[in-house]
């Protein structure tokens, strides 16, 4: 969960990216108070940089049998799970 304290009440554009997950805005949100936002966040973007593609299928089959950063279902080892969630979602890009 994320917050952010202390906003004037007025309409947001909200936007979330996190690491391995493309970017995503939620426009015109009515912000007044504590607020809920339901992003869904898309996973796959293994090098950062807000698209799934080649780039983002190499890094994972470098790094293939290892953990780190291509890890990107957390569960502690880049297999072939990293390559469906690439495979996937190949091609999808977050907002920019």
């Amino acid at each position: 969960m994320h917050s952010v304290p202390s906003v004037v009440s007025g309409v947001y554009d909200l936007a979330l990216k996190h690491s391995n997950w493309l970017r995503q805005v939620l426009a015109s949100q009515n912000v007044n108070g504590p607020t809920v936002a339901n992003f869904s966040l898309i996973n796959g973007d293994a090098t950062y940089d807000n698209v799934v593609d080649m780039l983002d299928l190499n890094t994972v089959l470098a790094a293939f049998g290892t953990t780190g950063s291509a890890d990107l279902n957390r569960d502690g080892m880049v297999d072939i799970l990293e390559i469906n969630i690439v495979l996937f979602n190949f091609g999808l890009a977050g907002a920019p």
